[in-house]
């Protein structure tokens, strides 16, 4: 049995050390150690106790995904040991601390205490932070292809297009990929882009793109035209091929059907006669392969009106002192093929009349003076 005795506590000696971690970030220890202002015989008295505070090797900081296991065998274990060869094996354990917590992205402060078993010196302990960091970064897309031209008049004809695949990376793992096109598909004259989007699952994503040009064309010869008729109308008449008749055009089997266009040139500009030339063009697309025919619009106005309902002769007995008679009749009408015009008469129904023979003239004159 040790005898009684009674000390002094003068101080409590704090010191730090760091473990060496492979992250760069260091990880703080505190060792708190007893000390006393003892005698030789009593310092003796002791020599055979734990004096020490544990040491420990922190566990290296972690990087992970957000759904990893944040057990210890999954993200590292801190070592402790005796502080010296008279201390028993200290017990481990450990305190989490949030920090972050964004459902893709979670912080956690973990605090390790090496402590000796029954809590035998209490006083004798050890500390460390290990740091957790549970994040999604966005992912990222290598070997995008390169803009693809295809030129159907050097490749037989071919309207396909393959590429090499893009290589995707992410941390986490992907949620999907999706594309567009694939290799291998058809594309149509003219240029297409291709996309590709890669999504994780906290959706961040990454996009790549390129086109497809379609040039050339792989058809032979001039497509087949035939022009509308010749077309005649009336001054002011309507000049739009819905009207007039429109070309139609014909294709090889190997070429697409043909763009058909029209351009006119006025050749004769009066009011009441008017020529057109009106020249239909037939061009396979993207191509200068094309034929051409002309049609003739004409807008004129030569026939004469003519006078329906003319009256006939009138015979009437004159009287009174001047010998003369009132004559009536029915008013002609008249009509033209282009519509319009004037109906004039020398004489008007209900005019009184000498005696003799008189003539009366109707006179129908249309907008062109016919």
């Amino acid at each position: 049995m040790k005898p009684n005795f009674t000390f002094t506590l003068l101080s409590v000696l704090f010191f730090s050390f760091f473990s060496s971690t492979n992250t760069g970030i260091a990880n703080s220890g505190e060792t708190f150690c007893f000390n006393a202002n003892l005698s030789i015989e009593e310092q003796a008295m002791f020599a055979d106790d734990c004096n020490t505070a544990p040491n420990m090797i922190c566990a290296s900081t972690y990087f992970g995904c957000p759904n990893d296991s944040t057990d210890p065998s999954n993200t590292g274990v801190t070592v402790a040991t005796p502080g010296d060869e008279f201390c028993p094996e200290p017990d481990l354990t450990y305190e989490d601390e949030v920090m972050v917590d964004t459902g893709c992205e979670l912080t956690i402060k973990r605090i390790w205490t090496a402590t000796y078993p029954d809590n035998a010196s209490p006083w004798l302990f050890s500390t460390c932070t290990q740091m957790l960091f549970l994040t999604d970064d966005a992912p990222t897309v290598t070997n995008c292809p390169a803009d693809i031209i295809i030129d159907l008049s050097t490749n037989g004809c071919d309207f396909t297009a393959t590429w090499d695949l893009p290589t995707w990376d992410d941390d986490c793992g992907f949620q999907t990929i999706t594309s567009t096109m694939l290799p291998g598909s058809t594309f149509p004259l003219g240029t297409t882009t291709v996309s590709y989007l890669g999504l994780d699952f906290c959706g961040n994503s990454a996009t790549c793109e390129f086109t497809v040009t379609v040039m050339g064309s792989c058809c032979e010869g001039n497509p087949a035209i035939t022009c509308p008729a010749d077309y005649t109308a009336c001054p002011g008449a309507s000049t739009s091929p819905t009207v007039t008749g429109a070309a139609t055009s014909t294709s090889d089997d190997d070429c697409d059907p043909a763009d058909i266009t029209f351009n006119d040139v006025t050749i004769n500009d009066d009011a009441c006669n008017t020529v057109i030339e009106r020249t239909w063009t037939a061009t396979y697309p993207g191509t200068t392969q094309s034929a051409s025919c002309t049609q003739t619009l004409t807008y004129s106005d030569s026939s004469n009106p003519t006078i329906s309902g003319l009256p006939n002769d009138i015979n009437l007995t004159a009287s009174g002192v001047n010998c003369s008679a009132v004559a009536t009749w029915t008013l002609p009408t008249m009509s033209d093929n282009c519509g319009g015009g004037t109906l004039t008469s020398s004489h008007n129904s209900g005019s009184s009349f000498n005696e003799g023979t008189t003539t009366v003239t109707y006179t129908a004159t249309d907008a062109c003076g016919n």
